[in-house]
C-alpha cells in the first residue's frame, strides 16, 4: 500500500515537472522581441534589453512597447527655428521625441550630419557608451562617429541606468558625478535621468560631456548662462560657444533638453529638495508601479506621459490635484503662444541684426554688444522651449525663464533702433 501511493505521487509530481518545463512562462507578455544585438562593447559587456527578457519579462516587455516611432519636423512646424539655429544642425534637422528604444536609430538617420562628427554624441543614445567610454577614458568623446559606431550595438536601455545589475537604478556617467558630488541627496532613478535629460555642453579641447553645474542647489537657467558667459571658454579664450551665427556673427549656445532642472530646480515641488515636503522621483510619475494581466507586479518601463496613466492620477496625483488634466492643459494653453511669440519675435531681430551688419555702417563693438544681448536672450527662450514637458514640469521657473528672454529682447531692440535697424 505504502509503495503504491509512493508511486501514484511520484507519477504527479513527474506530471507536474513535465507541464512545467513544457509551458511557456505564466507570465511573459506576448511581443515580438527585436533581434538579440551582438556584443560590441570592449572590456565590461553590456548586458541587452533582450537577454534580460526571460527574467523580466514585463519590465523588458513595456520598455519594447513603448513604440512612439512617429515623430515630425519642428522645423516645418516652426519655420523661425530655422533662423534661430543657422550655423548649426539643429537648422537642418529638429524632430519631437521617440522612446529610447529608437535613439540610435534616430542618431543613424539624422539629418544633422556633418554635425554629428564625434563618439561624444553616444553619451546620450547608446547603451554601451557607458563601458567603452571607461575603457579608452577621454579619448573616446574626440574619437569620430564612425570609428565607434559598430561597438554601439544597443540603444538607450537597461545599462545606462542599471549597469548589469536590474532593479538597482543608478547614474553610470562619470560627467553626473563630477557635476554633482552631492547626487545621493536625490533618488537613485532621477539621477538616473539625469544623465541626459539634462543641459550639457561638450568641452571645445576634449569633446568630454561637460555639465555647467557644482552642486545641485546651482541648477538655474541664470546660474548656467553665467557659467557659459564667465567661466566656459573656446580656446581663443572668448566665452563658450556651439555655434555661430553665420550672418549675423552672434556666437550661441544651444540648450539640450533640461528637464532635470526643472524636476529639482528651485520652485519645483514635487522632489525630495522642495520645502514642501514632497518626495516624488521621475520614476514615479514616468514609470509608476504597475500589474500585468496575470497579476504579476512590476515596474512600467513605457516612459509615458502622467496624463496617460489614469490609475496613476487617481492613486496619487488626486490627492493634491482636483484635475491634474485640466492643470496642465491650462498651463500649455499660454505656454505654447508664449513661447513661440517669443521665438519668432528673436528671429525677427535676427533678421534685423543682419541688416545692421551686412550694411557695414557700424563698428565691431556697437554689434558685438547687440550680439551679446542677442545671444542672452536666445538662451532662455531655448532653455523654456528645450524643456520637454511644455511647462508642466515647473511653470513658475519656465514662465519666469521667458521672461528672462523678452528683457533681453527688449534690449536688442532698443539697441537695434539705436543705430537705425
Amino acid at each position: 500500500m505504502r509503495q503504491r501511493i509512493l508511486y501514484i505521487l511520484f507519477l504527479v509530481g513527474l506530471t507536474a515537472l513535465i507541464a512545467a518545463c513544457g509551458a511557456p512562462a505564466a507570465t511573459a507578455p506576448s511581443i515580438e522581441m527585436p533581434p538579440t544585438p551582438e556584443h560590441g562593447g570592449v572590456g565590461i559587456r553590456v548586458i541587452s534589453a533582450q537577454e534580460w527578457y526571460s527574467e523580466h519579462p514585463e519590465v523588458v516587455a513595456s520598455y519594447f512597447g513603448a513604440d512612439r516611432s512617429e515623430h515630425y519636423s519642428y522645423l516645418e512646424v516652426n519655420p523661425y527655428k530655422r533662423v534661430l539655429f543657422e550655423g548649426f544642425g539643429f537648422a537642418l534637422d529638429y524632430n519631437s521625441p521617440r522612446s529610447h528604444r529608437f535613439a540610435m536609430e534616430s542618431t543613424d538617420d539624422t539629418g544633422r550630419y556633418p554635425f554629428r562628427a564625434r563618439a561624444n554624441c553616444f553619451a546620450c543614445k547608446s547603451a554601451n557608451y557607458p563601458a567603452v567610454a571607461e575603457y579608452m577614458g577621454i579619448e573616446f568623446y574626440s574619437t569620430p562617429f564612425e570609428e565607434l559606431r559598430h561597438l554601439m550595438t544597443q540603444p538607450v536601455s537597461c545599462f545606462n541606468c542599471h549597469g548589469n545589475e536590474p532593479g538597482t537604478p543608478r547614474a553610470v556617467a562619470r560627467y553626473v558625478h563630477v557635476a554633482f558630488t552631492d547626487i545621493d541627496r536625490i533618488s537613485p532613478s532621477s539621477a538616473a535621468c539625469a544623465q541626459c535629460h539634462i543641459e550639457y555642453h561638450f568641452d571645445p579641447v576634449t569633446w568630454e560631456v561637460i555639465l555647467p553645474y557644482s552642486g545641485l542647489n546651482s541648477m538655474h537657467p541664470t546660474a548656467a548662462l553665467n557659467y557659459f558667459n564667465t567661466v566656459a571658454r573656446m580656446p581663443d579664450g572668448r566665452p563658450f560657444a556651439d555655434y555661430t551665427n553665420p550672418r549675423s556673427g552672434v556666437r550661441q549656445i544651444k540648450v539640450q533638453h533640461p528637464e532635470f532642472e526643472a524636476v529639482y530646480g528651485m520652485g519645483a515641488p514635487h522632489n525630495s529638495l522642495s520645502p514642501l515636503g514632497y518626495n516624488f522621483s521621475c520614476a514615479d510619475c514616468h514609470m509608476p508601479d504597475a500589474e500585468s494581466a496575470d497579476g504579476v507586479a512590476y515596474r512600467s518601463h513605457a516612459k509615458i506621459s502622467p496624463l496617460s496613466n489614469p490609475q496613476l492620477i487617481q492613486g496619487t496625483c488626486a490627492a493634491c490635484h482636483v484635475d491634474l488634466y485640466s492643470e496642465v492643459r491650462a498651463i500649455q494653453a499660454l505656454y505654447y503662444p508664449a513661447i513661440h511669440g517669443l521665438g519668432n519675435h528673436l528671429a525677427d531681430l535676427m533678421e534685423r541684426l543682419v541688416l545692421a551688419v551686412e550694411s557695414g555702417s557700424h563698428s565691431e563693438a556697437t554689434l558685438d554688444e547687440i550680439r551679446y544681448t542677442f545671444r542672452n536672450a536666445q538662451f532662455f527662450w531655448d532653455w523654456a522651449v528645450s524643456e520637454n514637458s511644455n511647462g508642466a514640469h515647473n511653470s513658475r521657473l519656465i514662465f519666469g525663464t521667458m521672461e528672462y528672454g523678452w528683457e533681453y529682447a527688449r534690449e536688442v531692440e532698443a539697441l537695434l533702433q539705436q543705430i537705425g535697424h
